[in-house]
């Protein structure tokens, strides 16, 4: 027998659901003609990497800096990750230890796997879309994604957003094809295994896993009810059913992302505790007024824009770039409308199918749970670059509205079904050309920032001068002009103590260093610093970008006064490092 439908596909008999109007004669089984579409798309890709490799081996930046200290860091490594600046996910942890483990310490080691992340986010988009879209508007959709300004200006750094997008696009296509294994009588644990990879790996994977792991847990208990009268008796024993086959699984794979969240996640809250994200909690006064602005940017944003909130604040190296620039008017306006269009009947037409409706739940009830976030001041709640992993689905839920709006067009049939096909077909082809060509726009424009001053670029030009400089029982002064001094820090301990590019020469260790807050009394402390280390031979003070001439002139002054001065030959006023700082070396003043 074919098999018997249920729910609008077929199931029950192996092999059954490979047909099924659903979409998974799609994306079932690799088939030879969807390979120049997937070469197409490694084309893409390796343009794309090549074309901003210049920003891909520059060295790291603050935001990308810190977190390598925390990825080089040995004992006390958990501890240390309480204050990370933002939470690292343990699977991108241990596959960033494990390519230093096994390269070495270097920037473009450290953003590999995210480099990596890219054509496998095109490549899973992909395979994501041809649940039911063709292999020419597949292969759009994910070029769309690939070009993406937002997903290559964050996610091409040393940040976990490239790869918590290809797990976004993973654990919906996972979850869809464990489904299907178990109806077609075969195992779904490979897939689910697959998801709970994703479940350690991700951030955000738990936002998309939650609804979907609720469907399963509702199939379960669907298929224990009662059978109404007059059913007959059940045929098959429970635990052989498809949904109880799939309820194991997809326990394990909650139960291990709510562990990762509870004791991995969770305890990096430092970010929720400081000012940055303020603006994107949710607040009693003002919340109904941020989840307006927040849908509002996600249908106008999300197609346009490179930088996003609240990056481009004063200190920022974005600060003039060409990514916060916004599109012309007239290019935001179109793909607004054709956005909003698209995903209305993205709802609709996936709302007729199951696997269709899944899409909608897990892109829902993401949402949803990042509402609950921000609420719960644990997340935050508009389109920034941590809700930049919704993208894939989002982008695969257009191409399902526009694939219902021609279907739509030609329902009518004849010369008129003809002529509104064309038309609408016409339609979504210009806007998928818009996105894309937006897109390339962004990508260029990163480009062309490649040899912009990074905030901390330059510190490890700085740390390799001050330790061609520095001998053992030197001591150190650090001004960041900021109040999370330790933040600032970190940076600077990750190149002075792990990075490979600058192991050469003496690291003044960091119980010779001392952290000056910014402004307020700075002479007791330092007094009380130095006469603690009566044996050092020089005093090095690191000022950073933000610490004003007249407070570091003041500090010199003030170490002066206390027996030291510019070392023999040293400019008093050496030159800063743009958006880094300044390295002053002073020794013990003559006579």
């Amino acid at each position: 027998m074919a098999g018997t439908v249920r729910d609008g596909t077929l199931s029950a008999t192996p092999g059954a659901a490979r047909h099924s109007p659903d979409g998974p004669r799609h994306a079932a089984r690799s088939h030879p003609r969807s390979w120049p579409y997937i070469l197409g798309l490694l084309v893409l890709d390796g343009a794309v990497t090549g074309w901003v490799w210049p920003t891909l081996t520059r060295p790291l930046w603050y935001d990308e800096a810190w977190r390598a200290y925390h990825l080089s860091i040995g004992a006390g490594w958990f501890s240390a990750l309480r204050s990370a600046n933002a939470p690292l996910p343990l699977g991108w942890y241990a596959l960033e230890r494990g390519m230093i483990a096994t390269f070495g310490n270097t920037a473009f080691v450290l953003r590999l796997p995210d480099i990596l992340a890219l054509p496998v986010t095109t490549l899973l988009t992909y395979a994501l879309a041809r649940w039911w879209l063709g292999r020419p508007a597949a292969a759009i959709i994910a070029a769309a994604v690939t070009v993406n300004g937002s997903l290559i200006v964050y996610g091409m750094q040393l940040k976990s957003y490239l790869p918590e997008a290809a797990c976004a696009a993973a654990v919906v296509l996972l979850w869809l094809r464990a489904r299907r294994a178990a109806e077609d009588g075969r195992s779904p644990l490979p897939a689910q295994a697959g998801l709970l990879i994703c479940g350690i790996t991700s951030l955000s994977a738990l936002l998309l896993l939650a609804p979907l792991l609720l469907i399963d847990l509702g199939a379960a208990l669907a298929v224990l009810r009662p059978a109404g009268r007059g059913a007959g008796r059940r045929t098959t024993p429970w635990r052989r059913d498809p949904a109880a086959r799939r309820l194991p699984g997809a326990v394990a794979v909650g139960v291990a992302a709510l562990a990762h969240l509870t004791f991995f996640v969770l305890p990096q809250s430092y970010l929720t505790k400081t000012p940055y994200w303020a603006g994107f909690f949710l607040h009693r006064a003002t919340g109904w007024h941020q989840l307006r602005t927040a849908g509002a940017d996600l249908a106008s944003r999300s197609l346009t824009d490179a930088l996003l909130r609240p990056d481009g604040q004063y200190g920022s190296p974005f600060v003039g770039s060409k990514l916060l620039t916004p599109s012309a008017g007239w290019v935001v306006l179109a793909l607004t409308i054709g956005l909003v269009v698209a995903w209305s009947a993205g709802l609709v037409g996936a709302a007729r199918s199951r696997d269709g409706r899944a899409l909608v739940a897990a892109i829902l009830g993401a949402i949803a749970l990042v509402v609950v976030g921000g609420a719960l001041k644990q997340w935050p709640a508009g389109w920034v670059r941590a809700n930049l992993f919704l993208l894939p689905p989002l982008y695969v839920l257009a191409g399902v509205g526009a694939r219902s709006l021609v279907r739509a067009a030609r329902a009518p049939g004849g010369a008129v079904g003809t002529l509104l096909g064309v038309v609408v077909t016409v339609a979504a082809l210009g806007f998928a050309g818009l996105a894309v060509t937006v897109g390339i726009g962004r990508v260029d424009e990163v480009r062309t920032t490649a040899h912009d001053p990074l905030l901390l670029g330059d510190l490890s030009q700085l740390v390799a001068v001050q330790k061609a400089q520095a001998h053992p029982g030197d001591v150190q002064i650090v001004v960041s002009w900021r109040k999370d001094l330790e933040q600032w820090y970190k940076p600077q301990q990750y190149y002075a103590f792990y990075a490979d590019e600058t192991r050469a020469g003496t690291a003044v260790t960091n119980n010779d260093t001392l952290l000056l807050p910014p402004g307020g009394a700075f002479g007791d402390p330092i007094k009380a610093f130095l006469a603690a280390r009566p044996h050092a031979g020089a005093v090095f003070l690191v000022t950073y970008n933000l610490v004003p001439d007249q407070a570091r002139d003041n500090l010199l002054t003030f170490l002066r006064g206390q027996g030291w001065c510019p070392a023999p030959g040293a400019a008093s006023s050496p030159p800063p490092w743009l958006l880094t700082g300044q390295l002053n070396r002073l020794t013990r003043c003559a006579g």
